[in-house]
């Protein structure tokens, strides 16, 4: 009777267990709170994985504004946000995320505080409101230059600096320090006027680009955006490479002129066992006044009659008995049978790589002065 009490006793406890790491949500999330004077507004959630965010969920705030979204997660964090109206508050969650914030339904975004979380959302956070503050600053320029009291150029070395500071923040402070983290690829792609701080094609980005690509590579490779992010890694990285070799030329690659021959080279044995070669005995054979040398690739006739092509044929007299040689091709034949192949150097350009519309810098919407 003991025994059977102490095996239903452990059964219980047993499924006791399993039910709360059920309810736990090993695949879930949580994002719950307070949000003051919103009493009876539609609180909405929404993912920002993709260009435009997609609605996923929503909730009327009560009288207290509490709220509480539970939702599928992941090994990879997600990005969402938690929007009011016209404002909304960034966030990522992965599978262990338990999000606890409140708030002011008066300005949602300058008043949330995080109250329980992970580190990643509180310095998600703190790139929000840095990237903020620069966009103030940036739209104040933008005012001055419009109204005509700021000289363009100044306009633009203050936007530059601007800009260079909130990236050198971004990079020593979130990306470098921890490059697989979600607030590192949060703050890669801070944007303002349509285009992104960060840039494929600007000098100096391409090293944030891979930091980053490369921990996501590593420890979230099942991350949807993770291909996205190594291909704009591997564009940034050919185009700093590109941009390095114009301003410093590698002099000692330039291509070696091509020798053209008639015919290939070839060496055999002769009778008394020694290596001869077809090419050189030719030589040996032909008048030294007649014969032309190895014509270079030059894409230009030689000045020797013996280019047939190249030279009206000249008369011969049926008693002369010279022996037959080929006639060397000249640049006009190799020009015509390999277009292209006379040009200095056999170097093949590389294209430039493409920029997804994504990652454009931002660009100034002012009229030209």
């Amino acid at each position: 009777m003991n025994k059977t009490k102490l095996r239903l006793s452990l059964l219980l406890l047993g499924s006791i267990a399993l039910g709360s790491c059920s309810r736990s949500g090993g695949n879930e999330f949580t994002a719950e709170g307070t949000i003051t004077d919103a009493a009876g507004k539609t609180l909405y959630l929404e993912t920002t994985d993709t260009d435009e965010p997609q609605l996923i969920d929503s909730v009327t705030l009560d009288e207290k504004g509490r709220f509480r979204f539970r939702r599928e997660a992941h090994s990879y964090p997600a990005f969402y946000r938690l929007r009011l109206g016209e404002s909304f508050i960034p966030f990522a969650a992965d599978s262990v995320t338990h999000l606890t914030l409140s708030a002011s339904g008066k300005d949602l975004f300058s008043t949330y505080k995080i109250e329980s979380g992970d580190e990643a959302n509180k310095q998600i956070r703190e790139i929000s409101q840095l990237r903020t503050a620069t966009d103030k600053a940036i739209e104040a320029i933008l005012t001055q230059l419009n109204n005509g009291t700021l000289d363009r150029g100044v306009a633009l070395a203050r936007i530059d600096s601007l800009s260079t500071q909130l990236k050198n923040t971004l990079t020593s402070k979130y990306i470098f320090k921890d490059p697989k983290g979600a607030a590192a690829y949060y703050a890669l792609f801070q944007s303002y006027l349509g285009g992104t701080y960060f840039s494929i094609d600007h000098p100096g980005d391409d090293r944030a680009f891979s930091a980053v690509a490369t921990a996501y590579d590593a420890f979230h490779p099942n991350a949807p955006y993770t291909p996205l992010l190594k291909q704009a890694a591997l564009r940034s990285i050919a185009m700093a490479r590109a941009r390095q070799r114009e301003a410093n030329p590698d002099t000692t690659m330039t291509a070696a002129p091509v020798e053209v021959v008639a015919f290939p080279e070839i060496r055999l044995r002769d009778q008394k066992g020694q290596m001869r070669s077809l090419n050189s005995e030719s030589l040996r054979a032909t008048p030294s006044s007649s014969a032309s040398p190895p014509t270079l690739a030059t894409g230009r006739p030689p000045s020797s009659p013996s280019c047939a092509p190249c030279s009206p044929p000249t008369p011969s007299s049926s008693s002369s008995k010279s022996p037959k040689t080929k006639t060397p091709i000249c640049g006009r034949m190799l020009h015509v049978l390999y277009p292209g192949s006379a040009s200095k150097t056999s170097t093949i350009p590389q294209p430039r790589p493409t920029m997804p519309r994504a990652y454009h810098p931002f660009t100034l919407s002012v009229a030209p002065s």
